[in-house]
């Protein structure tokens, strides 16, 4: 199951860009934490993909940002007792060690056409095996820009189904000029259907898809 914390610094409010990004998360008690990747990040236009998805992330990086190169620290670590997700970016004074202190500059300014003030982080989860049928996950997250007040995302919720779909009818039919239609009717109480695979096997060999 993955998942995208997008984030904003909407114009609307802001008159200084960010330079101190949280994120916190307590993941739900139905997900598997053995299974937990992040698998990439965008900032203002820097996209940032972490090839097979790591458990962690601590890198000092430089980013182009509104035409500066700004030094930025990333913390994105998962407490598997805790459950808690934290996500942090700090643009960093590289001569001092500390964080920027001249607030003109950072890495999510106020929110133009462009996308100078979007951010988003991907990350993957997976569900526990044994969970029941009708099992519902949720997600959300707090965000923090510099020292302002929480911005809460809305619940993302998922609903576990592991009720198989029914094929209530399957139908082929021949005209005798080598034309075979098929007519396929199914139902799935929760989750409904999206599309049919239809495969073919010859003399019991391994079934190969014939239409999607």
């Amino acid at each position: 199951m993955t998942y995208t914390v997008m984030c904003e610094n909407d114009p609307e409010f802001a008159t200084a860009p960010v330079r101190w990004l949280r994120i916190n998360s307590v993941l739900d008690e139905d997900f598997d934490l053995d299974y937990f990747t992040v698998d990439a990040f965008y900032l203002a236009g820097n996209y940032v993909k972490l090839d097979g998805g790591l458990e962690s992330y601590n890198q000092r990086r430089v980013m182009t940002i509104n035409g500066i190169d700004v030094t930025l620290d990333f913390a994105i670590n998962l407490n598997k007792e805790t459950r808690e997700l934290k996500i942090e970016v700090m643009a960093m004074d590289p001569a001092t060690d500390f964080m920027l202190q001249d607030p003109t500059i950072g890495f999510l300014y106020p929110n133009d056409e462009t996308g100078i003030g979007d951010g988003y982080f991907v990350y993957t989860l997976k569900a526990k095996d044994d969970l029941a049928h009708g099992t519902t996950i949720t997600n959300k997250a707090d965000i923090y820009f510099d020292f302002n007040d929480v911005i809460e995302t809305p619940t993302a919720v998922n609903t576990i189904d592991k009720a198989a779909p029914v094929v209530d009818s399957f139908i082929v039919t021949h005209d005798g000029n080598n034309q075979l239609t098929f007519t396929v009717e199914g139902s799935d109480a929760d989750s409904g259907i999206k599309g049919y695979n239809i495969a073919y096997s010859e003399d019991g060999e391994v079934y190969t898809i014939l239409t999607t």
